[in-house]
């Protein structure tokens, strides 16, 4: 009787050793492939360092420009503008429009421009920890959200929203 109980624990053990054996040979494949997945979209590295200023001088509704504009201060955090390709902003509400935009490009539209430049001029996206406010000729929105663009035309989900801005 004695012989038997051992046999049952020696089994349960081997048992338990098996298990954890391939659960070991499972995890040097298994988390190698999907670190290589998430790092390979890039998304993961700057959703969270691009945002909008909420600074009612410099984020707000211009009713009085013709026509109106809405001004924008984007601040990328520990990101440069090398390692973003774009940037797409989505004015929302009853209907919404969609803005693209290139570092060092002319917004095609002309309808995106840094505030005291123009529309003609190319745009500049702020660099490592630093500010950039954009101006876009929009109508008030219910609120306006702000997308990374990388390489591959990939867009990310938004980094950052805004609800009811202030007028200037």
């Amino acid at each position: 009787m004695n012989r038997k109980a051992q046999s049952q624990i020696v089994g349960t053990v081997l048992l338990l050793l098996i298990v954890m054996a391939v659960g070991v040979i499972l995890m040097t494949f298994v988390v190698p492939f999907v670190q290589e997945r998430l790092a390979g979209t890039g998304c993961f590295d700057v959703t969270n360092q691009i945002e909008i200023l909420n600074n009612p001088k410099y984020t707000c509704f211009n009713s009085s420009a013709n026509p109106n504009e809405i001004n924008l201060q984007v601040h990328f955090g520990d990101v440069d503008s090398k390692t973003i390709k774009g940037l797409m902003i989505v004015t929302g509400g009853a209907d919404s429009d969609s803005f693209k935009m290139e570092d060092g490009k002319t917004e095609e539209n002309e309808k995106v421009k840094n505030i005291g430049k123009s529309y003609r001029d190319t745009i500049e996206f702020p660099g490592r920890n630093t500010e950039r406010t954009f101006v876009i000729k929009s109508t008030l929105p219910d609120n306006i959200k702000i997308h990374a663009i990388l390489e591959g035309d990939k867009t990310c989900e938004q980094s950052d929203i805004v609800h009811n801005l202030p007028t200037c």
